[in-house]
């Protein structure tokens, strides 16, 4: 396809991407966000758009997945297994890097451009006669509408199973409405406290909401005990075995290697030996474990070669990966304070000096608690900015950040990351953090391109 084609497919893709958000940008001035996410969000629009579709997720085998920490990647890990194991697979995330697309894989390939604005001709329609009947608070969410996309495309395409990121949420997320066989939970932490809260059992109800009366069984990485009670308190109170990390299945031995994380996976059916999983983080370990039980679960005859080989090859772009070398470039999509501990973990394996980072978070995000957890361990610091995105980035970033090192604000993020590496020179480690647009654009800068991870 020439430059110019390309081009009017994406400003196409654009126009739907903005139509797909413009129920919610509606409704957004009179939304009463400290109610939480009971109050503001309305999943029954999802059924009922799906339902006026033709209801494409019906009949299927759906994993649907949940949690703070990792379901990306987990999900990714989950399909991967199960592609290598000859099923064909569908795979629905959020948020993209760099093309809308990607959310929605056929084995791991983003579907083009026209394919999603082809299925996106089904749903327009439907989604636009529901918005006419919607009072000024209520909207349909943008998750639930790229889902309508999804299933129509996994149906097309023939997928065995889909697996199906969950939104922040779980009760009240747009994903929830769908007949899924399987839930999957992985680490819950404090997040989205006003949307979600306020406590982290409350956190984990709304995560526990997936867990429905009819499943095959539910999936949970370790928690915390309070977190742990709840999710064993709902899959009892809906007759859904329960199977945990730590006690079903468990990664041990869990170490950080130049090519990933190398770590021992046993689950109750049988013991993987030593994988080295070419992503960074001592909690890819922890998911990849729970990925092997819940590919178990939905195939019992799973074979050890298809398991050892998905998580030994297992690509998800921009969480954690290292982009060169010489020096050291790490991008990875931090933006609360947990997930910049996880990452604070990899950076102090490595061992790299200086460490420099280019940092780009929206102002609704925890800015302050990742500059908090990075800035001690940085020599300099550039904030940055993504070209594209739907929230504005925090005015006072840069004296936060002078807290706790040298920081500055650069207007591109080329010149960040130009600046960066300069400053880290061969031996040093240049860090890229942020939103999945700054990450995406980042690896744009090198060339990468994330829509088939296959």
């Amino acid at each position: 396809m020439d430059t110019e084609v390309q081009g009017m497919v994406n400003r196409k893709l654009e126009r739907v991407v903005d139509a797909i958000y413009a129920s919610y940008h509606r409704a957004a001035p009179n939304l009463q966000r400290h109610l939480g996410d009971a109050h503001t969000r309305h999943p029954e629009l999802t059924r009922r758009l799906l339902d006026e579709i033709g209801a494409p997720d019906l009949n299927r085998d759906i994993v649907l997945v949940a949690g703070s920490k990792g379901k990306g990647s987990t999900c990714r890990m989950i399909s991967a297994i199960l592609e290598q194991a000859g099923f064909k697979v569908g795979l629905f995330t959020s948020p993209h890097l760099v093309s809308f697309t990607e959310r929605i894989r056929i084995n791991g390939r983003a579907i083009s451009a026209g394919e999603f604005m082809r299925y996106w001709r089904q749903v327009q329609p439907v989604m636009e006669k529901i918005e006419e009947g919607l009072p000024p608070h209520i909207y349909q969410g943008p998750v639930g509408i790229t889902l309508a996309v999804a299933m129509l495309a996994f149906r097309e395409h023939g997928t065995q199973v889909d697996v199906v990121e969950c939104g922040r949420g779980g009760a009240y997320d747009d994903t929830v409405v769908l007949p899924n066989r399987w839930s999957v939970i992985t680490t819950i932490v404090d997040e989205h406290v006003e949307a979600l809260g306020p406590t982290l059992v409350d956190i984990a109800k709304h995560k526990a909401g997936i867990i429905k009366e009819g499943q095959t069984s539910a999936f949970c990485a370790p928690q915390v005990a309070e977190v742990r009670s709840v999710l064993a308190e709902r899959a009892a109170a809906v007759d859904v075995p329960l199977f945990q990390g730590g006690q079903h299945f468990q990664a041990t031995g869990t170490e950080l290697v130049a090519g990933g994380t190398r770590t021992r996976i046993i689950t109750a059916r049988r013991d993987y030996g030593q994988v080295v999983i070419p992503l960074m983080g001592g909690f890819q370990a922890q998911n990849a474990a729970l990925a092997a039980a819940v590919a178990e679960g939905v195939a019992p005859r799973l074979g050890d070669a298809a398991v050892l080989r998905a998580l030994s090859t297992v690509r998800w772009p921009g969480r954690c990966q290292v982009l060169q070398q010489h020096p050291t470039v790490l991008v990875d999509g931090a933006i609360n304070r947990v997930s910049a501990l996880y990452l604070q973990e990899v950076v102090t394996a490595l061992n790299l000096a200086p460490v420099v980072a280019v940092v780009g978070i929206t102002a609704d995000k925890d800015y302050r608690g990742v500059l908090a957890v990075l800035g001690p361990l940085c020599r300099e610091m550039w904030l940055a900015t993504a070209s594209h995105t739907q929230y504005p980035y925090p005015a006072d970033a840069v004296a936060v950040a002078r807290r706790y090192c040298q920081a500055r604000e650069a207007p591109h993020l080329a010149d960040a990351v130009d600046q960066a590496v300069t400053a880290a020179g061969e031996d040093g480690l240049v860090l890229v953090v942020g939103t999945q647009h700054l990450v995406g654009e980042a690896m744009r800068l090198w060339g990468y391109n994330p829509a088939d991870v296959g």
